[in-house]
């Protein structure tokens, strides 16, 4: 299996008083901008590890919280309809999301956002609003 890692061309600009601190503390910026992208790498391989082995596709559950994280459902101002079938009915009772009193309208709970935001670093490309199914109910 191969991989390929896409990496976004960054340059480093450094002030005239940071160039002389770096200099006097003799640091060798290259040694040190090569850790971070060999940190970066890891982290990236990692997450691309678990993935393939364990979760390939994500499930309905983490569409249903990525999807009300895209649409910063994270209030009872800005919750959003969904149909309450057995995947959103776990949800609350999980307490991921919550439903506002006396309507189907959900948001996320704080515990859902942090789930939202694994999910969505485990699947980058669902960032794209395209991805995401609108499974809203009608009002």
């Amino acid at each position: 299996m191969i991989y390929i890692m896409r990496m976004k061309p960054k340059s480093i600009t450094i002030r005239e008083d940071q160039a002389k601190w770096v200099t006097e503390k003799h640091i060798n910026l290259s040694r040190f901008v090569q850790a971070k992208i060999d940190e970066e790498m890891k982290e990236n391989l990692q997450r691309l590890i678990i993935r393939t082995a364990y979760y390939p596709n994500p499930s309905r559950e983490e569409m249903i919280l990525i999807h009300m994280r895209l649409k910063e459902a994270a209030s009872p101002e800005k919750a959003i309809s969904l149909d309450k079938d057995a995947t959103v009915q776990e949800l609350v009772k999980q307490g991921q999301i919550l439903q506002v009193e006396h309507a189907l309208r959900f948001y996320l709970s704080d515990e859902g956002k942090i789930v939202a935001e694994g999910a969505l670093k485990l699947f980058p490309e669902l960032r794209g609003k395209g991805y995401i199914e609108k499974k809203e109910a009608t009002p």
